[in-house]
């Protein structure tokens, strides 16, 4: 039966026991497997060491997001070879996995640096910065949260047509129409629109 525990409560250093040490020259790194949920239900991950150069390679996707306030105000539960602790993560973070879980609806395995790498670990973090080339180059797919969306908030719905806006060197500004004419206010906007998957990377 797995152990539960606060990190905070753990004497010592309590990154210790989440965070065992990974084989530079086997080119590991941590994995996070975000197990199903019902919206809003606490967050439960399982956090596993795979190596890049293992064949076949570990599957995965990669999380980018903003890191925004430092505070980490929200917990998750992450389970590591048997025992289960209560990690902090911050808003921006919870509500990306928040979402891609809703949308995945399954077990989904994902790189994201702020839990698949001991923030505390100065030469780790060095290291595994240092990887993040082939990091992303491995994964599946690159998963893009924007945020949450807010009143006021504008999304590009028109990337392709946006120099049309743009006056051409010399040309009358007002001849061209209004930035705001490519945006859409987006008080309702379905989170699915704020994540963006990047293509496939080979």
């Amino acid at each position: 039966m797995a152990t539960y525990q606060r990190l905070e409560d753990i004497e010592g250093d309590p990154n210790n026991f989440l965070y065992q040490p990974l084989d530079i020259q086997q080119k590991q790194i941590r994995t996070l497997e975000v197990l199903p949920g019902w919206p809003g239900s606490p967050i439960r991950c399982r956090l596993s060491i795979v190596s890049l150069i293992t064949d076949p390679r570990p599957q995965y996707d990669a999380l980018s997001y903003t890191w925004g306030a430092a505070t980490k105000a929200r917990f998750i539960t992450v389970e590591v070879a048997g025992a289960v602790h209560q990690v902090g993560t911050t808003d921006n973070l919870y509500e990306a996995l928040q979402s891609m879980r809703a949308r995945i609806a399954r077990i989904w395995t994902v790189w994201v640096d702020a839990l698949c790498i001991d923030q505390s670990n100065d030469a780790e973090n060095g290291t595994q910065v240092a990887m993040m080339g082939d990091i992303y180059r491995n994964a599946r797919q690159v998963n893009i949260w924007l945020g949450m969306p807010i009143p006021a908030s504008f999304l590009v719905h028109d990337l392709p047509g946006l120099d049309e806006s743009i006056p051409a060197w010399g040309q009358n500004k007002t001849s061209s129409q209004p930035l705001s004419h490519h945006y859409t206010p987006d008080p309702t906007t379905h989170r699915r629109e704020l994540v963006q998957q990047s293509t496939e990377m080979e």
